[in-house]
């Protein structure tokens, strides 16, 4: 049966506003969503703010470290917590985390910019006996002084299926510090916390 035209009236009028939101969404969705080919996907994730932290280790009598932003927590898990970080192939002290040697993760606080400036690039940079005065050792594994958080690693599993390596690490020891302000890094540049909300 044909509908009249009272029939279509009636029927567009209670659905206006939901053919009206339809519309509009549809609409945010196509604006809102670029294609993946039209748009470098670092591009997007550069704008997700993550916390700074630098991974310590010594060996050989020379401290090695490096800048990363990808630290979360993967087992909080009071008897055995467990962290994961990434970090390049390549990576100096990937290699010597690899070789089980343990090592610290140490989370930064606001105004410690030029340290994770100086650990940007993979480096070996310190002979232990003339460390400077915000690196100390906690047994044998160089820690920051001053740091909001630090952790005590050692290496659980690598995940090298990706571009990037993925360590899992166990977490054998920690400290942190209520009052600091942590350093976040976002849009490739290191910024603070503002104000809570």
């Amino acid at each position: 049966m044909r509908p009249n035209s009272k029939d279509v009236d009636e029927f567009c009028g209670s659905n206006s506003k939901q053919l009206l939101t339809n519309l509009l969404m549809s609409l945010v969705y196509n604006w809102v969503m670029v294609p993946v080919k039209n748009f470098r996907f670092r591009d997007a994730m550069k704008e997700v703010p993550t916390c700074v932290s630098i991974i310590l280790t010594s060996s050989m009598g020379s401290v090695s470290g490096c800048t990363i932003s990808s630290l979360v927590s993967v087992d909080v898990n009071e008897e055995s917590p467990k962290i994961l970080f990434v970090l390049q192939k390549l990576s100096r002290v990937g290699a010597l985390i690899k070789e089980s040697t343990p090592f610290s993760v140490n989370v930064l606080a606001d105004q410690m910019k030029e340290l994770a400036e100086h650990y940007s690039s993979d480096r070996q940079s310190y002979a232990e006996k003339s460390m400077p005065s915000f690196l100390t050792k906690l047994g044998v594994v160089p820690i920051i002084f001053g740091a909001p958080i630090n952790f005590i690693c050692r290496l659980d599993q690598v995940v090298s299926n990706y571009s990037s390596d993925v360590y899992v690490s166990h977490v054998l020891e920690f400290s942190y510090l209520d009052s600091s302000s942590p350093l976040v890094y976002q849009n490739r540049e290191f910024r603070r916390i503002g104000e809570r909300l």
